[in-house]
């Protein structure tokens, strides 16, 4: 039977993934989050692509070669009699580029800054993500202490039912503050699954942004609800700043690609070619040829293209002025929300601590009839209210220090 038992054991739990419900710390989901977020993925083959685009760019500088091979078969017939020739060519073609306006160098330079550009909208999402991601971890971690506090606040209030039963029962207590007690018992009840619920919720949420399923999280940061200031970054080196100051770089060179359309070109080339003519005998030739084109009109269309590439690079020069501003306003503002919630939380502390003081006070005081129900059921109100209170006040200061770290530039490469 012993071993019956082990079979079926064997048989029914291969069908379980352990790995699929892990307890983690903030380092394990941003090591998730980096390996199974689509946008980052995204980004980084935006990457690849201009990098690879930048690379083909210097092929423009070395010169191509094409190869040619035609065959023909012609039938001339007169008087009866018919005499057939065949003939091959064959030919080899380099050709090279030798002055196009610097439009060749202005490419790559413009390239390379779009590339640059590409890396800085990688960590523009890398910061966007580590956003979404802190907030769901700061949520999550608020609702395990939520559920933690209802399952206290419940037992309390299982207690309350019993001892205000008791007094009833002994004729000292009035039943309508015994439905009171027992109603605010129920309602414990419901908070504590409410905050279940909230909890599923925020779980399912971390557990979509990192791509892995979560059993419960934890977090291992010796001041949770602090911030390093000296970490702070300058505001010209921000991704968003940089990003824009790069693309309007970019325009600048296209000003010069623009430009070289005024310029004449010149291209060199050399063919290498070999004609057989069945029966005549085989002929070889080379060719040289350096050939110089100059578009003098062409309905204006150079003019208005150099007009429409200056004009970008006008707006892209005045948005990167602006959005200095909007970056420094925005981490200005984050600090601010940050330092006002931190203040906040000790007051909410010194609440709670005087709130559990006075119920202590006033519990005793009621179980030898010196404070009646009254007095006893508001200052276990106001306990119930502090708690929440105070969690409401770590939250707030979780969610405005993620909102700084945003702001800041903060990616997933800074935990």
């Amino acid at each position: 039977m012993r071993y019956n038992i082990l079979l079926l054991l064997f048989v029914i739990l291969p069908g379980v993934d352990y790995a699929d419900a892990q307890i983690l710390d903030w380092s394990d989901l941003v090591t998730l989050a980096k390996k199974n977020s689509p946008n980052l993925q995204s980004s980084e083959w935006s990457l690849r692509s201009k990098q690879a685009e930048k690379k083909a760019s210097y092929g423009d500088f070395l010169p191509s070669v094409s190869l040619s091979k035609d065959k023909n078969s012609a039938t001339t017939k007169a008087l009866g009699s018919s005499s057939t020739k065949k003939t091959t060519d064959d030919g080899i073609t380099a050709s090279l580029n030798l002055f196009n306006g610097f439009a060749d160098i202005a490419k790559i330079k413009k390239l390379s800054y779009e590339e640059q550009a590409s890396v800085q909208d990688l960590i523009l999402k890398s910061i966007l993500v580590r956003f979404n991601l802190r907030q769901a971890y700061y949520r999550l971690l608020i609702q395990q202490k939520r559920i933690q506090l209802s399952e206290e606040t419940l037992q309390r209030e299982k207690n309350n039912e019993k001892f205000i039963s008791l007094k009833y029962e002994n004729g000292t207590e009035a039943r309508w503050n015994l439905l009171k007690v027992r109603a605010d018992l129920e309602k414990a009840r419901f908070n504590l699954e409410n905050a279940k619920n909230d909890s599923t919720t925020e779980k399912k949420n971390l557990e979509t942004i990192v791509g892995n399923s979560i059993s419960s999280i934890t977090s291992n940061e010796e001041n949770l609800y602090d911030f390093a200031e000296s970490s702070l970054y300058s505001i010209e080196n921000h991704p968003q700043v940089q990003k824009l100051h790069l693309q309007f770089l970019a325009s600048e060179k296209n000003k010069t690609i623009a430009r070289s359309a005024f310029l004449p070109s010149l291209n060199a080339s050399y063919t290498k070619s070999r004609s057989t003519t069945e029966p005549s005998p085989r002929t070889d030739t080379g060719t040289f040829l350096l050939s110089a084109d100059w578009n003098i009109f062409n309905g204006l269309s150079d003019f208005y293209t150099l007009q429409q590439v200056s004009a970008a690079a006008e707006s892209l020069n005045y948005e990167w002025e602006n959005t200095l501003k909007t970056v420094s306003n925005a981490i200005d503002t984050a600090k601010r929300a940050f330092f006002l919630a931190k203040m906040n939380l000790p007051v909410a502390k010194n609440i709670r601590t005087a709130a559990e003081e006075r119920l202590k006070t006033i519990s005793a005081q009621y179980r030898n009839g010196l404070k009646s129900y009254l007095d006893w059921e508001q200052a276990e109100s106001l306990l119930v209210e502090s708690e929440q209170a105070e969690l409401r006040a770590q939250e707030q200061i979780l969610l405005s220090k993620a909102e700084l770290e945003r702001a800041l530039g903060y990616s997933l490469e800074n935990l």
